[in-house]
């Protein structure tokens, strides 16, 4: 049943990204359909929209919360915060298997104030993981991601 049920998360997963990635609104049920059904007595099928853009914030908004939980749900939730931070470094700066933590470090080591500025504020962000974005161009580099 398990395998079933994780089967169908992941094609519901694709058919979700799909549409985001069509900017197609999702529709899904109002609350009021399910209250009314449930008090009332009545049953009206209402459906509002829910556009590409706010499912996305959505989603993003629970894999930060979901990142300082503990367990698997956790580790989850920060692995793909990783994966989507790997992918805009590689988009925005041409690189593979780099985070945009690791590259500020790295480049912030040259001394340039620009580099500098921007890893003091990931690093503010990230402020409960000290001298955050060195760390992270170091274990990049140990892991061999760095040319």
């Amino acid at each position: 049943m398990k395998n079933y049920l994780l089967a169908a998360t992941s094609l519901l997963g694709y058919l979700l990204c799909g549409l985001v990635l069509l900017g197609v609104n999702i529709p899904i049920l109002h609350p009021d359909t399910v209250l009314n059904a449930v008090f009332k007595q009545r049953f009206e099928l209402i459906f509002i929209d829910i556009s590409a853009v706010y499912l996305v914030q959505s989603y993003f908004a629970l894999l930060v919360v979901g990142a300082f939980t503990r367990g698997g749900f956790g580790t989850y939730c920060a692995q793909v915060l990783y994966q989507w931070d790997v992918l805009i470094a590689s988009i925005c700066h041409g690189t593979k298997n780099r985070s945009i933590s690791g590259l500020v470090g790295e480049r912030a080591l040259s001394g340039s104030l620009r580099w500098l500025a921007a890893e003091a504020v990931i690093d503010f962000i990230f402020m409960w993981d000290e001298s955050h974005c060195k760390r992270t161009f170091y274990w990049e580099r140990r892991m061999g991601f760095v040319a």
